[in-house]
């Protein structure tokens, strides 16, 4: 997969998708968007690599795996394709273009290790969405929140925007963006945010709510006639177009520094508490299995993503930390 996010240190997509490559050197096969033009190119010029490319495509009906047909439901999708001469489909119950791309790429992996159509369609019709990946959710004062904090790049944007366009409970209501700054995007900062006005704007967004340093600066470039600037979430919170959101569709897309969650918290509708406990000494014990496959020398590294899915970065990477 190829994608705006974390260009920043990279010249160009081209370049981006060769550090990639070299990453799969090794592998026995490569899967891949046939209907990438940088990909294609990127994987032609690199004869190195002996393994097996097998790609998807839309366009290309000689390609191992043709998806001949999406078809979008209020609220599923339908793929079809066909992979070894046989013509199969399978649901999943999103209609995003990234859930979409996401369960094709699911698809060939899952053919290519010689799951049965039949397994492919009922295992895919048994997905839940991701945290804060297109979470729809009831707001107060009448709001519906759409939350899109997962993470913050160009393309997830356009995404997200289609996603709140598309759905067939928010026609007729007002659409807003609330938007926080866009980091590693590779981009100047008034091409990227003119890219995301017009975004907006296509996608039938009327009030833009921007969040951060940047886009304060930006504030011109941004072309929607009812938009708001602030620095950070808390001064947002504090002020009065905070009070006064009423009756809209709201898309939340922020970058985690920006503490969107506090956002999501205080403008959902409340209807109960959950606690979560999470078990330390499970962690521990994960630790250690993999701990025992390496050699006493051998350093480890630990990577925390997303707030430890959930179960607390700080409080994760202390128990780590402690138990190195």
């Amino acid at each position: 997969n190829l994608g705006a996010a974390h260009q920043e240190n990279f010249s160009s997509m081209e370049e981006k998708c060769r550090e990639k490559l070299i990453l799969f050197h090794d592998a026995e096969t490569v899967i891949y968007d046939g209907d990438d033009e940088v990909i294609n190119k990127v994987i032609a010029e690199y004869p190195d690599y002996k393994g097996e490319k097998l790609f998807w495509s839309l366009k290309n009906q000689e390609a191992p795996f043709y998806v001949k047909n999406i078809e979008k439901q209020q609220s599923v999708s339908v793929i079809t394709y066909i992979y070894k001469g046989e013509e199969d489909s399978f649901s999943i119950p999103f209609i995003d273009d990234a859930s979409v791309q996401n369960a094709i790429i699911s698809a060939v992996v899952a053919s290519k290790l010689g799951l049965s159509a039949e397994d492919i369609d009922k295992r895919m019709t048994q997905l839940e969405p991701v945290a804060m990946r297109l979470e729809v959710k009831v707001g107060q004062h009448g709001c519906t929140l759409i939350n899109d904090s997962y993470n913050s790049d160009i393309n997830s944007l356009d995404i997200a925007l289609d996603f709140m366009n598309r759905r067939p409970d928010h026609r007729g209501r007002r659409h807003t963006l609330i938007l926080s700054d866009i980091y590693q995007s590779g981009q100047a900062p008034e091409a990227l945010y003119k890219e995301v006005s017009d975004l907006a704007r296509k996608r039938g967004v009327v009030k833009f709510i921007g969040i951060g340093p940047e886009l304060c600066k930006q504030h011109d470039v941004i072309q929607i006639s009812e938009k708001f600037f602030f620095p950070n979430v808390e001064e947002f919170i504090a002020s009065e177009v905070f009070a006064s959101l009423r009756d809209e569709v709201i898309l939340l897309k922020g970058a985690r520094q920006f503490g969107f969650d506090q956002l999501t918290e205080l403008l959902v509708q409340k209807v109960h508490e959950t606690t979560l406990e999470v078990n330390l000494n499970a962690v521990v014990a994960n630790l250690n299995y993999y701990r025992a496959f390496m050699k006493p020398e051998t350093k480890l590294v630990c990577m925390i993503k997303a707030d430890g899915y959930g179960a607390g970065a700080v409080e994760i990477a202390k128990t780590l930390q402690d138990h190195r």
